[in-house]
Formats: C-alpha cells, sequence, structure tokens
C-alpha cells in the first residue's frame, strides 16, 4: 500500500511540473487474457507527438487548452468508450465513489460540470454529438445521455458514458481544505478513488520532496484560489510494462511484467502518458479534475515521434526520473538510439 501511496503522490504532483510518476514495475503480478482489460494501445501520433518529456526536475508544464483540443473525441474514441462502459457495468462500485457528506455538493459540482461538458461538445465536436432538447447524443457509440438534473443516473456516471476522461470532484470545506470529494474513475494509473476518498489535496502530497518548499503554493493558486471558469491542462508520463488502459489498485497483484531485453524492448515497454485538465467551476467553485490516459509501445514512439525518444533517452538517466536505475535502461537507450531501417516506421492505423 505504501508504493501505491506514493505512486500516487507523484501523479497528484504532475498535475503542476512535468515530473514523471514513479514506475510501475513490480506492482502488477499475473493476468490472463481477459478480455476486460485487454491493451488498447495508441496510434494517436499528434498527441504523442505534443507529449512532454521533461530533461530537468521540476519543470514548470502548464498551459491553457485550445476549445477544440479540450475534451476532443479522438481516432480512439469508439474503443476506448466501450472499454470504459464494460469496466464500469463490471467495477461500478470501484470506479463511481462519493465521500459520505459530500454528496450535495458532489451532484451540483457533477451536473454543473456536464451542462459545461454538454455545451462545449455541441459547439466544438458537432460531427460526434447531437442534441435534442436536453438530450445528448454521440454518433459513433449511439450513447445517449440526459443533461436533465433531475433525470437519469447520477451525473458523474453521465460524464464517464460521455468521455474518455476521468473525471474528480475536489470541494473545499468549511475549515479552508479542497479534498477528492468524488469522482468517475475507470482507466487510473496505479490508484483508485477507495485510497484517497476524502483526503485533502496537501495530505495527498505529503511527502513528496521539496512540496512544502517549492510546490505547495502552487498547488494552492491553482486549487484552493483559482480562478473560477479558467481551464488548465498538463501531461505526466510514465514508462510501464503493462500496457492495459485500466491500472487500477485494487488489480495491483494481477499482473507479470515481461522480462525486457534488447530484442524485445520495442514491444514490451511502454509510454503511458495522462492528459490532465483542471476545471474551477464559475458557479459553485469546485475543481474538476479530468484525466485521460493514453499508452504507446516504444516502437511507435521510436518510428513517429523522434523528439519525444531523444527526450526519453534523457530524462530515464536522470536520478530524480525514477528510472535512472531501471534494469532496462541500457536495452532502451541503445533501441532509442538506432536508427530504423528505411520503410519500417509504424504508422497510425
Amino acid at each position: 500500500m505504501q508504493r501505491v501511496f506514493l505512486v500516487l503522490l507523484f501523479a497528484h504532483l504532475s498535475l503542476l511540473y512535468a515530473i514523471p510518476s514513479p514506475n510501475c514495475q513490480g506492482v502488477f503480478k499475473k493476468i490472463g487474457a481477459r478480455k476486460l482489460y485487454a491493451p488498447l494501445l495508441s496510434t494517436n501520433d499528434e498527441a504523442l507527438r505534443t507529449t512532454k518529456i521533461n530533461t530537468t526536475f521540476p519543470s514548470p508544464n502548464i498551459f491553457s487548452p485550445a476549445p477544440e483540443k479540450w475534451l476532443a473525441p479522438d481516432s480512439e474514441y469508439t474503443q476506448q468508450m466501450a472499454t470504459r462502459r464494460e469496466l464500469y457495468a463490471k467495477r461500478s462500485s470501484d470506479i463511481l465513489k462519493i465521500q459520505p457528506g459530500q454528496e450535495e455538493g458532489v451532484r451540483s459540482a457533477a451536473q454543473e460540470f456536464l451542462e459545461m461538458t454538454g455545451k462545449h461538445l455541441i459547439a466544438q465536436f458537432p460531427g460526434e454529438f447531437s442534441q435534442d432538447g436536453l438530450t445528448l447524443k454521440s454518433k459513433s457509440t449511439g450513447a445517449v445521455v440526459s443533461l436533465d438534473s433531475t433525470s437519469g443516473p447520477h451525473p458523474l456516471e453521465k460524464l464517464g458514458m460521455l468521455l474518455q476522461d476521468d473525471v474528480t470532484v475536489n470541494l473545499k470545506q468549511t475549515d479552508g481544505k479542497v479534498i477528492l470529494a468524488g469522482g468517475f474513475l475507470a482507466t487510473p494509473t496505479n490508484w483508485s478513488l477507495q485510497d484517497f476518498i476524502g483526503v485533502d489535496i496537501h495530505a495527498i502530497h505529503a511527502g513528496i520532496p521539496e512540496y512544502e518548499n517549492r510546490l505547495k503554493k502552487t498547488v494552492e493558486g491553482t486549487v484552493e484560489r483559482g480562478v473560477r471558469g479558467k481551464c488548465i491542462a498538463r501531461n505526466n508520463w510514465f514508462l510501464v510494462t503493462n500496457p492495459e488502459l485500466a491500472l487500477p489498485s485494487y488489480r495491483r497483484s494481477t499482473y507479470k511484467e515481461p522480462a525486457i531485453t534488447e530484442t524485445n524492448v520495442g514491444s514490451n515497454l511502454f509510454l503511458r502518458s495522462e492528459l490532465e485538465s483542471i476545471v474551477n467551476l464559475p458557479v459553485s467553485g469546485a475543481t474538476i479534475f479530468t484525466i485521460r490516459p493514453r499508452v504507446w509501445s516504444m516502437e511507435f514512439v521510436k518510428a513517429n515521434a523522434p523528439e519525444v525518444a531523444k527526450n526519453l533517452a534523457t530524462a530515464i538517466q536522470l536520478p530524480e526520473s525514477g528510472y535512472s536505475e531501471m534494469e532496462w535502461k541500457k536495452p532502451l537507450l541503445k533501441f532509442l538510439s538506432e536508427t530504423p531501417p528505411a520503410n519500417e516506421e509504424l504508422k497510425p492505423q
């Protein structure tokens, strides 16, 4: 549990700085060929090329997302949404959680974000989404979601059925603390809502080097005193041997990592990145986090994003990355430095 805790601490810290979260090696053991957790490797080369791999630590990594990019359904939308629906059907109590005593605040904030999201999706992506009164429909998946606050499932569930992104609701308490009050978390990286539901943001970050001295004020400024209606975004990154899109902590004993060698590092090691946004809602003042993971094979990274591959080769040699002592570091460095044969680039499907 301590390892899971530390991984999540770094994951939350990387909302504000391009610090890679500690690797997830050794956390998982054995998994059978279960369709539910099948890999969904990305072929989104545009998203890959815009993934920032920091080569200095800490490295600020905050930007305002363009409206046409924020929450955008991409080429993997249909497949990922099918996976999210299947995961939720089987593990709904793990995926949607609300801290006791926070039900009203979470519902109100989630409904506000749902209505904001509905307007955004219709305005920016009319080719994918259509609206009939208070009903929103996805053309490619057929999903129908009511924006009516008085009918249908919880607004967090509705968001989970519309977006490739996980959503968490963070609420300020009477003592001034901001806690993780609820969320829909189907595809996390080695954590679950159960791990941190009800925990305030500073306790979540406790123990991170330089947090008190360097980063606490940044967290406070972004979350506790953020400008209402403002949206910011960033990405984090991980190197993993488990390519599955959903890596919740309640499954941490189910996967056995393969041995990484010079001959298979390109296909058995993966770059996992999360595109995250933080929105301070204009009415309620609640803070919404959205998290969208993508997983690329190192073969795809090398063939389609040479600058990302170059930065990875630099980053993993730095002690601050958490990867400098990994056994697969040398095979990966050799793989990234080799020139690919002509006409063997991996192109998106």
